[in-house]
């Protein structure tokens, strides 16, 4: 049984719980957040008595296997390193850091320690991505020309979230279609140009960015244009859009990468997503998010490396600063 800790109480924090919780395989033993309230309604919730305030303290006590990191984009480092040193591995939510000072401690604790991280780039579990993965690997497409991927969400999810103005759609969307694309074609990035909008999150008295729209060139000769905003009206029937586009020399391919088939009409339209948690006949909570935790579980047991690892995620963030820079500067980037 693997013995599970917890960083972070919040929205993600709470996903890992209830996978955690039950998973066969897994046991959440311990429960840490700087909010002792959540972290106490969180245990509460899942029968968890071994709550902490501070990292470092739930390390010293506790015999962990394992930590999932679910704090903000931006405190990632700390509590990843942290863990790693005490000689537990990692489970980190996307991105791996947003500066490559942080990404590049937490990739040296890794080495140093000889420890686990996985970054939970969930989408990789979708069965579109494994299905466009496998197409992709046969050369059902040939060389790949050109590629579109969009991730939009409605206005009102972005105002629930406590840290928006400490973040960009680039961090929180465009980490997600990166990864995605460079998983699927393989390659780095080696020109970016980025635009971002602003306005109505602004007007709002949120200091950030509406949208980024990001065009990149890929070594292997790919262009990649990635759209991502996060101010779709809240009636906004699909709630969260997202599609890629791959086309080849020898062929094209089209996914939307979400379930929407089923269309509920209540108080306004909408599309029900199924795909990210659902119910199974025995009550267990499902879906692709689930697979990627609990793929990381059967790694630490079988003793297999985890994927994506602190390298890989490490390019992602890469290309997110370029991103963020070529749309402060109006300049391309080179990398």
């Amino acid at each position: 049984m693997i013995r599970m800790g917890l960083i972070g109480a919040g929205t993600m924090g709470a996903l890992y719980a209830r996978a955690f919780s039950q998973s066969s395989a897994a046991e959440l033993v311990a429960v840490c957040d700087l909010d002792p309230g959540r972290a106490e309604a969180l245990g509460r919730r899942h029968g968890v008595e071994r709550l902490y305030a501070d990292c470092q303290d739930m390390l010293r006590a506790e015999e962990l296997d394992a930590v999932a990191v679910a704090t903000p984009d931006f405190h990632h480092r700390e509590p990843a390193v942290a863990c790693l040193r005490a000689g537990v591995d990692v489970l980190c939510e996307k991105p791996l850091a947003t500066t490559m000072a942080d990404c590049h401690a937490i990739r040296e604790a890794v080495r140093e320690t000889g420890r686990r991280l996985m970054v939970n780039f969930g989408n990789r579990h979708k069965r579109q991505v494994c299905k466009l993965k496998e197409q992709l690997d046969a050369g059902a497409l040939g060389p790949v020309e050109n590629v579109f991927i969009r991730l939009r969400e409605p206005i009102g999810k972005t105002a629930t979230l406590e840290w928006v103005a400490k973040t960009t759609p680039t961090f929180f969307l465009l980490s997600h279609c990166t990864d995605t694309v460079m998983h699927l074609i393989g390659g780095m990035p080696r020109q970016v140009y980025a635009k971002a909008s602003y306005g109505v999150l602004t007007s709002r008295g949120i200091e950030t960015s509406d949208a980024v729209v990001a065009v990149l060139g890929f070594d292997g000769g790919a262009t990649v244009t990635m759209d991502a905003n996060w101010i779709m009206p809240d009636g906004f029937a699909p709630e969260i859009d997202f599609a890629i586009e791959i086309v080849g020399r020898d062929g094209a391919l089209y996914s939307k990468l979400r379930s929407d088939d089923m269309m509920a009409y209540t108080q306004g339209a909408r599309s029900v997503d199924y795909d990210f948690a659902s119910p199974d006949p025995l009550g267990h909570t499902s879906g692709w998010w689930f697979d990627s935790v609990y793929y990381f579980i059967e790694c630490l047991e079988r003793g297999v490396e985890p994927q994506p690892d602190a390298e890989q995620a490490t390019r992602v963030t890469q290309v997110l600063l370029a991103i963020e820079e070529s749309a402060r500067t109006g300049r391309v980037v080179e990398l």
